[in-house]
C-alpha cells in the first residue's frame, strides 16, 4: 500500500494514491485509509527495519461493515 524511508517521502501505491495518507517515525507510525471501501477489508502489516534492532513488525486487521442497499 505505502512504504516509507528516512530520506525520502512517502510512497503511496498507484491504485490507494488520494485516498491513503501514511505518517511515518520510527515511534509512531500511521497508515489512513478513507474513504474506507470493501475491497480495504483485510490486514496490514507495518514491517521495518533498524540497524540496531534489526527487522520489526505489527499487524492490524480492517473488517468492514455497511447495510445492504436493495
Amino acid at each position: 500500500v505505502a512504504s516509507f524511508a528516512k530520506r525520502s517521502d512517502p510512497m503511496i501505491e498507484p491504485q490507494y494514491q488520494g485516498r491513503v495518507w501514511l505518517t511515518a517515525s520510527l515511534s509512531d507510525s500511521q497508515l489512513t485509509i478513507q474513504p474506507v471501501t470493501i475491497k480495504d477489508e483485510g490486514c496490514y502489516t507495518c514491517l521495518y527495519e533498524t540497524h540496531l534492532d534489526g527487522p520489526r513488525s505489527s499487524t492490524v486487521c480492517l473488517s468492514t461493515y455497511g447495510k445492504c442497499l436493495f
